[in-house]
C-alpha cells in the first residue's frame, strides 16, 4: 500500500518536470554512453519490458496499439520499461537518451516517441524526436502523464501504456484538408 502511494506522488512530481528534453535477460549494450553513466539495454522490438512488469498477452495488445499508432500517424513509438534510470536523471531525460541511442525516429524524420516507465524508481517520462515537439509538446506530454496515473498507481502498467499510445495517437490524427 505505501508503495503504490509513493509511486503515485512520484509520478505526480515526475509529470512537473514536463517531456520533451532534448521477457527475459535483455542484451546489455556494451556502449556506456558518456550522457548516461549507464549501460542501455539492446532494443528488442516495440514493447521493451525490461523490468518484467508487463505479461505476455498484455504485449500483445501493446503491440498491436503500437501498430495502429504507426499506420494512423506515420510516426514511431517505443515503450521501455527499465528497473533503474541514472539517480541524477528523470525518466523523460534517460527516455531521451535511449531515443537518441537507439534511433527510434527514422533519421532525419526525427518523429519517435518513448514512453519510459520504472516500476523500481517510480518514474515515467514520455521523450519525443524533434520532428514531433511541437505536435507532442510538454502540455500534451503532461496531460498524457496525468491520464494514466491511476492506472500505474493500482500496477495496470498494460493499461496504463495501451492508454498513453491512444492517447498520443489520437493528438496527431491526420486532418482531411
Amino acid at each position: 500500500m505505501m508503495k503504490r502511494a509513493f509511486f503515485s506522488f512520484s509520478l505526480v512530481a515526475i509529470v512537473l518536470s514536463a517531456c520533451n528534453s532534448n521477457s527475459g535477460e535483455a542484451e546489455v549494450s556494451t556502449e556506456k554512453t558518456e550522457e548516461t553513466g549507464v549501460p542501455i539495454p539492446k532494443q528488442i522490438g516495440a514493447v521493451n519490458d525490461f523490468e518484467g512488469i508487463i505479461n505476455d498477452e498484455d504485449e500483445i495488445d501493446i503491440n498491436a496499439a503500437i501498430k495502429n499508432f504507426r499506420e494512423s500517424t506515420g510516426n514511431r513509438i517505443v515503450v521501455v520499461t527499465m528497473d533503474t534510470i541514472p539517480s541524477d536523471e528523470n525518466a523523460t531525460l534517460f527516455a531521451s537518451k535511449i531515443g537518441n541511442l537507439w534511433d527510434i525516429g527514422e533519421g532525419p524524420k526525427n518523429n519517435g516517441v518513448i514512453i519510459l516507465m520504472s516500476e523500481g524508481v517510480s518514474q515515467i517520462g514520455i521523450a519525443t524526436g524533434q520532428g514531433l515537439e511541437e505536435v507532442y509538446n510538454d502540455s500534451v506530454c503532461d496531460h498524457v502523464i496525468r491520464s494514466i496515473i491511476p492506472h500505474l498507481s493500482v500496477g495496470d502498467y498494460s493499461g496504463g501504456v495501451t492508454k498513453a499510445i491512444s492517447l498520443l495517437g489520437d493528438v496527431n490524427k491526420p486532418t482531411n484538408n
